[in-house]
């Protein structure tokens, strides 16, 4: 990290790259840019905000709710953020910022990201003054949904039509002390690519996201092998996932964690 102030709001953890290293995106407020933190071997990160060309499309904007997402299931992670500033007197006043912004999402092209043609559709055309956001199939779909918290009005619920590759989510249920899993990660290998998830409760801006860990496979019919490391460090290994499924995977202290597939 650079070492500069910013006026730090929502935060994103994702592996943008594709390098098993964590990356980290965090929400800034109106008259600076929201920062890209690429991920580095030693738990370093390194600013490459401007190389991903996302500081002059969040510059004016005051960041909320944000989060790294597969929504097209394409096996690359797009990237969004909510908007709008705080004080509704800047209306009135020639700041060149508004109260109520449009939301923003990127997809990663050539390692940039970049908003897409339309920009996403209607849904990110609506100008609110937007907080918080969390993502999850809402219609049991396969591809992610967006919900939004805006101040003063009803929430967002953004319906994701995209045209949509496959997919496997996986719900992992930990121990009695953990069920949840905090802290375990994940990596599915699919052909020559390999995806990081990690699960956690919280993020973007005092939200939370569905507990199931999302794979986006593009055209594979499968997770050929899937590692998930537990919080306590000890590993285990599922082969043969098959696309189209929800898959929970259960810790068991007297053997291997139990598989089995979730009607959606």
């Amino acid at each position: 990290m650079t070492g500069t102030a910013q006026g730090a709001i929502g935060v994103a953890v994702g592996d943008y790259d594709g390098d098993l290293l964590p990356d980290i995106y965090v929400s800034n407020f109106v008259d600076d840019y929201s920062t890209l933190y690429r991920g580095r071997p030693g738990g370093t990160f390194l600013d490459t905000t401007s190389r991903a060309k996302l500081n002059r499309p969040t510059w004016a904007m005051s960041g909320w709710g944000c989060d790294f997402c597969d929504f097209d299931n394409d096996g690359t992670l797009e990237l969004y953020v909510v908007d709008g500033h705080v004080y509704p007197q800047v209306d009135g006043l020639d700041l060149g910022t508004t109260y109520k912004q449009r939301n923003l999402l990127f997809e990663l092209v050539d390692g940039r990201y970049l908003e897409p043609a339309g920009g996403g559709g209607p849904g990110f055309s609506l100008e609110e003054a937007s907080r918080g956001s969390a993502v999850g199939d809402v219609d049991g779909d396969g591809d992610l949904d967006l919900l939004i918290g805006n101040i003063d009005d009803t929430p967002t619920l953004l319906r994701n039509e995209s045209p949509s590759g496959n997919w496997v989510e996986v719900l992992v249920v930990g121990p009695p002390k953990n069920t949840d899993a905090v802290g375990a990660r994940l990596v599915a290998h699919i052909g020559d690519r390999a995806q990081l998830r990690l699960v956690a409760t919280g993020g973007s801006f005092l939200s939370s996201n569905a507990p199931e860990a999302h794979f986006g496979l593009g055209e594979a019919d499968r997770i050929d092998e899937l590692v998930l490391t537990w919080p306590d460090g000890s590993e285990e290994t599922f082969r043969d996932l098959e696309a189209g499924h929800l898959y929970r995977i259960r810790a068991n202290a007297s053997g291997p964690a139990q598989v089995s597939i979730l009607e959606r």
